[in-house]
């Protein structure tokens, strides 16, 4: 798993939806540096929080990770 393809798909799909990294990390009740940081790949999600934020983003774990394409 590579934390830069994490940063590099989470910024894509937030993109996607027009969610700001602020409203994101009110919505996942976070900080904003915290989610910053999981966009920016400087911060790895633990496999709990991944699972909340492919919930919030109706997005595949494995797409986030990188284990597909497919959303």
């Amino acid at each position: 798993m590579s934390v830069e393809i994490f940063a590099q798909r989470l910024q894509s799909v937030l993109d996607k939806h027009d969610i700001s990294q602020n409203k994101f990390a009110t919505m996942l009740g976070v900080q904003q540096p915290t989610v910053w940081q999981y966009c920016n790949g400087k911060r790895m999600p633990s496999a709990v929080m991944v699972a909340r934020i492919s919930e919030l983003l109706d997005v595949s774990t494995d797409y986030l990770l990188g284990r597909t394409d497919k959303f």
